[in-house]
């Protein structure tokens, strides 16, 4: 199991045929969640490089490390892991549901078929120890479901954490389109 810290920070990217989504993730081990604190970036598919990795970096800088609930009896979390109720499943569902709703509206999509029918999606994790940025293509699974498929770690797109936003973006369009 992967240490607890603070070293670590997410986003998740998605793309369909007219706009990009970028999204702050956070969790506790790993950016399982979509973050209500977090920043939120809607842009549209003929955005330049230098503006989808500024969007990415933007959404990579409040990413947290939190937890749904307090320690178990007889265990401490570290000092750093903020204890967020927003983060229980019913909360997630409903942030969830709130995101596609007004995503839609923003986007004019009429039906969620239109708005994720071609849906990429990528993970992002920053390690600031690694000074390096790992995007994770995915497999369109189902309409709104994404998983790994047959894509491996060889398809991840690594870049140094330094890189300019120009270089940044265009790691995200590689990633993406290493999706399925």
């Amino acid at each position: 199991m992967r240490e607890i810290t603070q070293t670590r920070r997410w986003a998740r990217i998605m793309q369909n045929q007219d706009y990009y989504f970028i999204k702050t993730r956070s969790g506790l081990r790993s950016g399982s969640f979509g973050d209500p604190k977090g920043n939120e970036h809607i842009l549209e598919i003929v955005t330049g490089d230098a503006e989808l990795g500024e969007a990415l970096r933007d959404s990579l800088s409040v990413s947290r490390v939190v937890a749904p609930n307090p320690a178990p009896d007889g265990m401490t979390r570290p000092k750093f892991v903020e204890i967020a109720p927003e983060f229980k499943i019913d909360s997630r569902l409903a942030y969830y549901q709130d995101w596609v709703a007004k995503s839609m509206v923003h986007c004019g999509y009429k039906s969620k078929r239109k708005m994720f029918a071609e849906m990429r999606l990528c993970h992002v994790e920053l390690d600031t120890e690694k000074a390096e940025i790992e995007i994770e293509p995915n497999n369109h699974a189902k309409l709104e479901a994404w998983d790994s498929g047959k894509l491996t770690e060889a398809d991840n797109v690594r870049i140094s954490a330094q890189a300019s936003d120009a270089e940044l973006g265009a790691a995200m369009r590689l990633a993406l389109g290493r999706c399925t």
